[in-house]
């Protein structure tokens, strides 16, 4: 039956081991030649566009997005802001809290249009759209 070595004789191997690694190392060589080009990747956003807007009395507002826009199968990515002047330094996203209110879209037959609801009377919005 084989000994195991003790812990002081492993510690002394995996030193030696970790020194003639580190001592085998040269200087880098040169560089190698370029390699072939990739695929093409898969297109990016096209177009972004912001439409802006005040909202209601009830808190409530809606805008009709460019025909090119999307569909309700194919729609586009969305992302809705709300704030209490067109100049404010903070927009809040509307995320369905009882401040910023809810946002969904609809198609009516030629255009998506979105809506937002249940934000704060008067308040502006932002939409932004990519596709």
């Amino acid at each position: 039956m084989r000994k195991k070595p003790s812990p002081r004789a492993a510690s002394f191997l995996v030193l030696i081991a970790i020194s003639l690694m580190s001592a085998c190392e040269g200087p880098m060589g040169p560089e190698g030649p370029q390699g072939l080009p990739g695929t093409q990747g898969p297109p990016g956003p096209g177009t972004r566009i912001v439409l802006e807007g005040q909202l209601d009395e009830r808190g409530t507002g809606s805008l009709s997005l460019p025909p090119q826009a999307g569909t309700l199968g194919d729609p586009p990515a969305i992302t809705c802001f709300v704030a209490g002047s067109t100049s404010s330094l903070a927009w809040l996203a509307v995320s369905g809290s009882s401040t910023t209110g809810s946002w969904g879209i609809s198609w009516n037959g030629t255009n998506l249009v979105v809506g937002i609801t249940g934000s704060m009377p008067f308040w502006y919005y932002r939409v932004v759209v990519i596709y």
